[in-house]
Formats: structure tokens, sequence, C-alpha cells
């Protein structure tokens, strides 16, 4: 007598179709209990009259697949994961094995394997995080998402940059965008300074939560603590919203994959080397997309304000200093002094305003407003060590390549 497996499902239908053989239950009740038709139940009935309980079970049951690999072909692809395609995903070695053998290998066979040999980690799926649309924003200026994307735009013909956009989520349009070498704090400050010299002050800004918008070390943030950027922002009457996740703001997001399917591809054709080239390509093909994929706004008002005079030093980076008895202070290495102070008594010892012009020049005020008047006394020139921020880093160190370890690696 040989051992046969069953479902709990085909438990059941051996269950209800000895009633019914025994006339105990009625072929109607016992197919809606089964969730199935009459027709198919009385079929199953002839078979388990004529085989009995064995004959309800899977047929396949404990047989080998038909497509199933053969020792020796399992070893073959074994040995060449191991030592071609070690560092492949499963998509990609599965390819590249079909091209050797000459046969169909599924991509899920070759996963399987991996994860048998130690060269692949299998991962658990994700649970889809649930998302509802939210409605756009009704009149233009009252909502306008900023983001930056890195990626390679030139496709290897130039340097690597990252593609800084200001889209309206009224409408969907671009009214500003440029390529950079980083994301960086004075050129999130540079454009939205030229943001708003064009078009005026929106009502907010939504961005991501990374650290040139928001103070991200915890006891910064409890206390409320600003950026820079914040800090201007604050000043000129802008809300800063920074987005809980990638989906929140995802009209910027999205638009980045389509710039980097379409933009890419019209640069190549045009010929774009350079970030120079790039820049002036952009402010062309900008018009074009807007024309393509702008929409009207619900309400025909709008949202911007008129712009504030003196932005260049409210977008300036601010720093704080303590002048020296000798009415001195240093900032990024150079020594500076105050030039023909009135009462210098007053000063010494006295906290002092350094705002940083996006053009580099020095605006030095005391806490009251009260412009001083600078020269640099001294610079020192031995090697300095720059702090960088995070998304400056890929470029500084472009030079330096990282190695990656194998799959196989102790350490990984």
């Amino acid at each position: 007598m040989r051992d046969i497996r069953m479902t709990t499902k085909e438990l059941k239908k051996i269950e209800m179709l000895a009633l019914v053989s025994k006339g105990e239950m009625k072929m109607a009740e016992g197919a809606r209990k089964l969730g199935m038709t009459k027709r198919h139940l009385r079929r199953l009935r002839r078979v388990y009259e004529k085989e009995g309980g064995e004959g309800i079970a899977h047929k396949s049951r404990g047989k080998k697949s038909r497509n199933a690999f053969s020792e020796k072909l399992e070893e073959e692809i074994a040995k060449l994961l191991n030592q071609r395609y070690s560092d492949f995903g499963p998509t990609f070695a599965a390819e590249k094995i079909r091209e050797d053998l000459g046969r169909n290998v599924s991509k899920e066979k070759i996963r399987q394997l991996q994860i048998k040999e130690g060269l692949w980690k299998a991962k658990k799926k994700k649970e889809k995080s649930y998302h509802p649309r939210r409605k756009r924003r009704s009149r233009k200026g009252e909502l306008v998402q900023i983001d930056g994307s890195d990626h390679d735009w030139l496709e290897g013909r130039g340097e690597r940059m990252s593609l800084i956009l200001f889209i309206d989520d009224a409408t969907s349009e671009i009214p500003l965008g440029e390529f950079v070498k980083a994301e960086t704090t004075k050129d999130y400050m540079r454009l939205t300074k030229d943001y708003i010299e064009e078009n005026g002050l929106p009502e907010a800004l939504y961005s991501d939560k990374h650290s040139i918008f928001r103070q991200n070390q915890k006891e910064g943030y409890l206390k409320g603590d600003l950026t820079q950027y914040g800090v201007a922002l604050k000043e000129v009457g802008i809300e800063l919203i920074c987005a809980h996740s990638p989906q929140a703001k995802g009209r910027v997001e999205r638009s980045f994959g389509t710039h980097q399917d379409r933009l890419v591809k019209e640069m190549r054709l045009a010929g774009i080397e350079t970030l120079e080239e790039a820049n002036k390509y952009l402010k062309k093909y900008l018009v074009r997309h807007n024309k393509k994929f702008g929409v009207a706004p619900l309400s025909k008002e709008n949202a911007h304000k008129e712009k504030q005079e003196n932005l260049d030093k409210i977008f300036a980076i601010r720093e704080k200093r303590v002048l020296s008895k000798g009415l001195s202070f240093q900032y990024k290495n150079v020594l500076y002094q105050l030039k023909n102070p009135r009462e210098p008594n007053r000063l010494q010892n006295q906290r002092i305003n350094v705002l940083e012009k996006l053009n580099g020049d020095l605006l030095v005020e005391t806490q009251e407003g009260e412009s001083l008047e600078v020269i640099a006394y001294n610079e020192y020139t031995g090697e300095v060590q720059k702090t960088l921020d995070a998304k400056e880093i890929g470029v500084s160190w472009a030079s330096e390549r990282t190695v990656k370890p194998k799959r196989k690696h102790p350490w990984r």
C-alpha cells in the first residue's frame, strides 16, 4: 500500500463525494458546498466510484516535471554561475546562460540555483504601500515642487551632472530647470532667486527631507532650527514643505522618469557633450515639454506675490562670528580686519553676522544690522580640509573609484 499526499481541499471533495454516492446528500447541495457545477461533480463521482479516493488526488503529484533539469545540466549551469557569472543578477545571468547553452532557461530556475550556490540572497517581497492621489492645487504658484536628479544625462559623452527642476503643481509646467555639477545649497538659492525674479513669490515649495532643506540632526530638528535655505525662504515668506515619501511629491519624481527617457535621447541626437551645451538645449526642450504636458489650472487666479527687494542679501550663506579684541575674525581660513570702525571699544568681543552672497562677496553686520567694512588681512595657504555636502561627494571624489566586493566575500 503506497502513501498518497492530499490537500485539505481534496479531502473535502472525498468527504462530499462519499455522501453523494451513498445518497445522503443531493448533487446540487454538494456542488454548492464545493463551489463547482453539478456537471463537474458528476464527473468526479464517476472517478471516485471507479478508483476510490486515490482518483481524486492530483495525477502529477510526486512526478518529476518535464521541464526539470537533469543533474548533469544543473551541475553545468552551477559551474557557469560560479566561474563566469558570480555577480550577475538572475535575469542577466539567465540571458547569458541561454546564449552559452543554446536552450531556454527560466530566470526563476537560475535564481533558485544562485541561492543554492550562495550567489544570491533571497529577498522578502515588500508589501506595497497605499498612496492615494492628491488633488492638484487650483492656482498657479500655490505650490511648486522642487527636486534634483543625479544621472548620467550625457551617457558617458561628458561629465555626470544633476538636473534641478521647479514644477508647478497646478499646471505640471516646468518654469525653471538647470543642469549643475552637484546639488548644493548655493545652487538651490541661486535658482530660487531666479524663479522669484521671473515669476514672483510662490506660496509654498515642496521638497524632500535632504539636509539642504531640513535640519536632520535630532537636536536641531527638535529645537526647530532651520537650514541656510530654510532661513532664506522664511525671510521672503515662502512656506517650505518637506515630503515624508517620494510618492508625496510624485509629480516631480515622475517627471524625472520622463526626462531620463526623452531628454537623454534628445541630447544624444543633438550631439550635446558639455554642461553648458546641455543647459542651452534645456531651455528649448522645456518650452516643448510644457506645451505637450502642461495643463490649464482650475483657477485663473495667480497665487504668486510680488518679489521683495534685496534678494541678493536674503539668499546668502549666513554665519556668526565673534570679534576679537583687535576687531578681527576668521571666515573660511581668511583673517578679516574691520576697517575704520566707529567706537571700536564697543565692538570688542561682540557677535557679528557674516553673509556670503552667491557671487562670493562678503557682507558683515552687527546683530543690530549695522554694516561693517572689512579687509582681508591674511589668508591661510596650507592644505585645508573641506567639509562636503552629501550630494557633492560623488563629484569631488570622482577620481577615486571604489571596489565592489564579490558576492562570496566573507565580509558581505
